[in-house]
């Protein structure tokens, strides 16, 4: 007789709808059902959010508020990640955390990680950069049909993201306590794969936090085009088994 299947806990914070939280939801649906999501909400903007998310068919049992003052300042968003980390751990679940920018890619991803975790997995880390020809993201159309360049960093992009055992995450979660980098699961950064992604996510950020550090307040065009081209000398092409699934 087959065991039951343990169970598993997707969780992001999320402060707004935009494209971002569109393809967050819509890739990981692919993997995880409804009732498996947890979306720990920012308190000011509980409402909007809450009625975007149940326009999603999410229910008030995936919801919780959150205070959080600061943007890009860790302290008191860490708290909480780490507090509701291991509540769900105690419980049973496999915990998969990850921010609404980021996307865990594998093309049978539930199946690897149930298949694969003891205590932690450590995808490896890509951030997906537009080069010189690729223009602005059309909302309509796969972000993997209008990207096809990355840098791969596994200083600041690969986390420990996919945990079965009790664990403390630093600032950013980009601790990794020297558990293994895998190399057949990725954690991909789309948050900076647009310059007009990236400058009206900041407007919005601006406008909801009363604290952000400069990275995520600039509302300069050319400030955030120098962030993203100082990385062009260093693209390389996506791999072609990410590209080739058109999965986000």
């Amino acid at each position: 007789m087959m065991g039951t299947e343990q169970k598993i806990k997707i969780i992001t914070y999320i402060d707004r709808s935009n494209i971002l939280s569109d393809i967050f939801i819509k890739y990981y649906l692919n993997f995880f059902n409804s009732e498996e999501f947890y979306f720990l909400i920012l308190d000011s903007q509980f409402d909007l959010v809450r009625d975007y998310l149940l326009s999603k068919k999410f229910t008030n049992e995936n919801l919780k508020p959150v205070p959080n003052n600061h943007f890009g300042t860790v302290d008191q968003i860490l708290k909480i990640q780490n507090e509701t980390l291991n509540q769900f751990i105690n419980q049973g679940y496999i915990v998969v955390y990850v921010d609404i920018d980021e996307i865990i890619y594998h093309h049978d991803l539930r199946n690897y990680i149930l298949n694969n975790i003891i205590d932690y997995i450590t995808p490896s880390g890509i951030v997906i950069i537009p080069n010189s020809s690729e223009g602005y993201i059309d909302p309509n159309d796969k972000i993997l049909d209008q990207r096809k360049y990355c840098i791969f960093d596994n200083t600041w992009h690969s986390k420990t993201c996919v945990l079965n055992k009790k664990y403390t995450w630093s600032g950013g979660r980009h601790n990794k306590n020297s558990n293994k980098i895998s190399d057949d699961i990725f954690l991909i950064d789309i948050g900076r794969c647009c310059q007009q992604i990236i400058l009206e996510n900041n407007k919005m950020t601006n406008k909801i936090y009363e604290n952000v550090t400069f990275r995520y307040s600039t509302e300069s065009k050319d400030l955030i085009n120098t962030m993203v081209s100082k990385f062009l000398p260093t693209l390389k092409p996506l791999p072609e088994y990410i590209l080739n699934t058109k999965l986000f």
